[in-house]
């Protein structure tokens, strides 16, 4: 995390001199969002009726400040989801959100290496019969969660894993990485 947060709004501003985005995604809305809502407002409500006929008002109104308590934690967290960008560079990971950098993983990190061995992908359900994925990047020193990226489509999740492999420039035999879309050293296409 950084102390100030950079703007990062591609192609427009926060690209680095020969950085090309690979890829781009917003995050969706999780499962667990939409779940807890829906039984927060069915089960509240429930409780509170049952609460107020057959305990009174006594109990019914700290219960219903608790149900405006979950509805407030559950808003807040489909919002600052909803605002969730990711974006997969030639160089780097990151994670913004309203145009600013919340997170950045550098892909030297991984030079040389299958990321693969770094990630963990969870399939966390299906939208219009395509899985999606959550994607846990560890840290291949510490072995600590870097980066968790929520609501991945199956491209996404392939792209990931192609960080840290090395594609020759056919051209001038030039060593970049996979998600390269220009070669670093003669600009042409990989």
């Amino acid at each position: 995390m950084f102390g100030k947060t950079m703007r990062f709004d591609p192609p427009a501003e926060g690209l680095r001199p020969g950085e090309d985005v690979v890829w781009a995604r917003k995050s969706g809305m999780s499962f667990w969002v939409i779940w807890s809502s829906g039984m927060l407002g069915i089960g509240g409500a429930l409780c509170a009726v049952f609460a107020f006929l057959f305990v009174g008002i006594m109990l019914t109104a700290p219960l219903l400040v608790l149900i405006v308590i979950g509805f407030a934690f559950i808003l807040r967290v489909f919002i600052v989801g909803r605002g969730m960008k990711y974006y997969l560079t030639n160089e780097r990971l990151i994670q913004a959100r309203k145009g600013r950098i919340m997170q950045e993983i550098s892909l030297e990190r991984f030079r040389g290496k299958s990321i693969s061995q770094f990630l963990a992908r969870e399939s966390v359900g299906t939208v219009n019969d395509q899985s999606v994925y959550v994607v846990k990047v560890y840290d291949p020193l510490s072995g600590e969660i870097l980066m968790e990226l929520k609501d991945l489509d199956e491209y996404s999740a392939e792209a990931l894993q192609k960080v840290g492999q090395i594609m020759k420039c056919r051209y001038c035999n030039f060593a970049n990485p996979a998600n390269s879309l220009r070669c670093k050293n003669c600009g042409a296409p990989i």
